[in-house]
């Protein structure tokens, strides 16, 4: 079966919606035209690590040196309303997240208020739909970029000779200097 590839390098909250969204394009497409090929969709980050038991990625804790984010982000209305039914399905599950005030251009009343989620439940639930079943998409993901699985000598290999359609690189600005390193 050919797959197209898809890589994406970070598994923060953009990452992981980022993988949902194609997911979707790709369902939205497969709609509308008989033979497009199911999409494979590789996910670097070294926070993620491999479980045995359940066969599936995991993210690694702080005995791994990975000190999760217990932050909390407010998504706006305008924002959520637009994410894919399965996506909102997932975030937005009675509990998980606290509706917040007030209405405005950003939240109008007819869309809802402000939704406040932490980052971990935004990490954990997308990597677990990612993980699921019910999926039409071939998911995998590979803990460390730079020595990964697919091409561990990518210290010497030219991102244009590796196999991949797309690649989406994410970037987190630090607030320390200002300039952008792969997250």
């Amino acid at each position: 079966e050919i797959y197209k590839k898809v890589c994406i390098a970070g598994a923060g909250p953009v990452g992981l919606l980022t993988a949902c969204l194609i997911i979707d394009y790709n369902h939205q497409l497969a709609l509308d035209k008989s033979k497009v090929a199911p999409i494979q969709i590789h996910l670097f980050e070294r926070r993620l690590k491999h479980d045995s038991s359940t066969n599936k990625m995991i993210w690694k804790d702080r005995y791994d040196g990975n000190n999760r984010r217990n932050q909390v982000v407010t998504i706006q209305s305008n924002v959520y309303s637009e994410l894919p039914v399965f996506v909102q399905d997932c975030l937005f599950r009675e509990g998980n997240f606290v509706e917040m005030w007030p209405l405005g251009p950003d939240s109008p009343r007819e869309k809802g208020y402000p939704r406040n989620i932490s980052i971990k439940a935004i990490e954990d639930d997308l990597l677990a739909l990612l993980q699921s079943q019910n999926l039409e998409s071939r998911f995998i993901s590979c803990p460390n970029f730079i020595q990964g699985p697919l091409f561990p000598k990518a210290r010497r290999t030219r991102w244009s000779n590796l196999p991949f359609k797309v690649l989406i690189m994410l970037f987190l600005l630090t607030a320390e200097d200002q300039r952008p390193r792969v997250h």
